[in-house]
């Protein structure tokens, strides 16, 4: 999170990294769970320096580019939903919601996915990131957008639904950790 503050606020207990902007103002960057990375670079070497996949409303996002990018990944299919070398801005929450409206197990390894499949990922990110979107996001525990709790949390199927009865078939929402990242999914819908 990025939070404006006045010249001469106290450093809150998350902040990492504070930017002075001309004496104006300050831009506290905060990360509470130390995700974030940051690298000072110079302007020049600005495209070589940055690694991210496309934007999930790029036209470039096509069943053939994620081919191409799973086709050699042996991972499962939710751990590789959240690399941002390949599609940038899914997140954890997205790719369980993702995933379970595409009906695919996030355990499948990415490089067995079928057409149908990679069209469903691709249909169902841009649903779904829209719809969240529109709704300000999805506010769990501490995240907020723009000083703002947003809604889409109201619209989530699997993720934190553990133990709830699945919306399609009414079996029971699984929690398990796929490569140290909680994973929510019906195995009944989700094949």
């Amino acid at each position: 999170k990025y939070y404006i503050n006045d010249i001469g606020s106290e450093i809150t207990k998350h902040t990492h990294v504070v930017f002075n902007i001309e004496d104006e103002f300050l831009l506290f960057y905060c990360d509470t769970r130390k995700f974030g990375r940051m690298k000072l670079i110079d302007k020049n070497e600005l495209e070589e320096n940055i690694n991210v996949g496309l934007e999930p409303f790029d036209n470039k996002l096509t069943i053939n580019y994620l081919k191409d990018k799973y086709m050699k990944i042996k991972l499962p299919i939710k751990t590789v939903l959240l690399d941002q070398k390949i599609i940038a801005g899914i997140g954890n929450i997205y790719a369980n919601e993702i995933l379970f409206k595409a009906r695919i197990t996030p355990f499948k390894k990415a490089q067995e996915l079928t057409d149908k499949e990679l069209e469903l990922i691709i249909k169902n990110t841009k649903d779904i990131l829209n719809e969240a979107i529109t709704l300000g996001g999805s506010t769990i525990k501490s995240y907020e957008a723009v000083g703002k709790h947003g809604g889409y949390q109201e619209q989530l199927c699997v993720h934190s639904k553990e133990g709830i009865a699945c919306q399609v078939c009414g079996c029971k929402i699984i929690k398990t950790t796929i490569n140290g990242r909680g994973t929510y999914y019906c195995e009944k819908c989700q094949k």
